[in-house]
């Protein structure tokens, strides 16, 4: 029973860490996360098979199957629990946002993974007087300093939205009569 609750604990903490970190790109929290909820999901399925082995004396082939079936639906809890909290952000975004104007503070040439090098940008912008640093590819265009506008959500300012502000255009004059 306690390992069982080790492990729970240990599925919260990383589903924590994930939600949190999500939206930030390149985290290594967010990685820790991933890795504290797939490690839990296996002891877990472990955990629970031998309990219920212990309380219906199954066998130790039954309780392979229950392993297995364990972690399938734990898997299955999660993906869907996970794309559900995607989906909610998105839609947070689309009707509960707010708007920052901020600019392009560099950008660079970067080989990241094993990719070839590919133009990347760099904003930031500050929320309840916390700093937001993020890149992205820069398949836009920006320049350095070109101002851009951030949609973010309130309840969570890392889910931004990144938008290029438009240029004015000068109103048309007709000539003067002579």
């Amino acid at each position: 029973m306690k390992l069982t609750i080790f492990f729970f604990l240990f599925l919260i903490g990383g589903i924590y860490l994930v939600k949190e970190n999500i939206f930030l790109e390149a985290s290594f929290i967010y990685l820790l996360g991933l890795l504290l909820v797939l490690f839990s999901i296996f002891g877990l399925s472990f955990s629970l098979a031998d309990q219920i082995k212990e309380n219906f004396n199954l066998t130790y082939k039954q309780k392979d199957y229950f392993v297995i079936v364990i972690w399938i639906l734990l898997v299955i809890i999660l993906v869907s629990s996970y794309e559900n909290y995607i989906k909610y952000q998105t839609y947070q975004l689309s009707i509960n946002n707010k708007e920052i104007t901020t600019k392009v503070d560099s950008v660079k040439y970067e080989k990241r993974g094993k990719l070839a090098p590919h133009l990347y940008f760099y904003y930031s912008y500050k929320v309840n007087g916390e700093q937001y640093h993020f890149s992205k590819e820069n398949k836009e265009g920006f320049g350095i300093w070109q101002k851009i506008l951030v949609k973010y959500a309130p309840d969570n300012p890392s889910n931004h939205k990144v938008l290029e502000l438009k240029k004015e255009k000068p109103l048309p004059t007709t000539p003067k009569k002579h």
